[in-house]
């Protein structure tokens, strides 16, 4: 009776170290989310839309977060979301901005410049977004949303209307056009200046 209870213990004794040695199946680790962008925003400066943002340190599980890379997405609204909801459900339809054709844009480490294009009209509403991707994981979430109108840019004033009638182009902005070198850009201005200081015929004080 007691070999038989013994070899009966050592059988479950067995079995118990053979299941402890054995293990599940292999789960892949979870990526590495980058936290949220928080404060994105955006402001019009004559052409131009101006992004600004803090980017996150860290993963939303306390590592250390290197950005690596960084989208803005935008979408055209019809009109402006009333409620959170409906401005959710519009940006599923977002695309990145480079795909909206409405001008260039520059992405930096905390800002991005959008150079709107020459004929993109005045009263367009977009809704634009932003999130960053890390050196190990995937992408964050979506920032908050940053709406903006877009304004027509103050009308270019002309500042070469000269004494006697002349009208010079704006030095600035043919020399820009030109890309002169210094020295032509002081030729430039030493023959405007000329042309003030000393009219020339058939000009009111000059000689006819």
């Amino acid at each position: 009776m007691k070999k038989k209870a013994r070899f009966f213990l050592g059988c479950c004794l067995l079995f118990l170290a053979a299941g402890c040695g054995r293990k599940g199946p292999l789960q892949e680790p979870l990526p590495r989310i980058p936290q949220k962008v928080e404060d994105f925003r955006a402001v019009q400066r004559e052409n131009k839309i101006i992004f600004s943002w803090r980017p996150p340190e860290r993963y939303v599980d306390g590592h250390p977060l290197e950005v690596k890379a960084t989208e803005i997405y935008g979408l055209e609204l019809a009109a402006v979301p009333s409620t959170e909801q409906e401005l959710a459900l519009a940006l599923k339809k977002a695309r990145p901005v480079q795909k909206l054709v409405i001008g260039q844009i520059l992405i930096e480490k905390n800002r991005a410049v959008l150079s709107l294009l020459a004929d993109e009209p005045a009263g367009r509403t977009y809704v634009f977004v932003l999130r960053v991707k890390g050196k190990k994981g995937g992408w964050s979430e979506f920032s908050n949303p940053a709406v903006i109108t877009i304004e027509s840019p103050p009308a270019a004033q002309n500042s070469g209307r000269m004494k006697y009638g002349h009208r010079l182009p704006s030095f600035t902005l043919w020399s820009e056009r030109h890309a002169l070198p210094a020295v032509e850009k002081n030729r430039f201005q030493a023959y405007a200046k000329q042309k003030v200081d000393k009219p020339g015929k058939g000009e009111p004080g000059g000689q006819s």
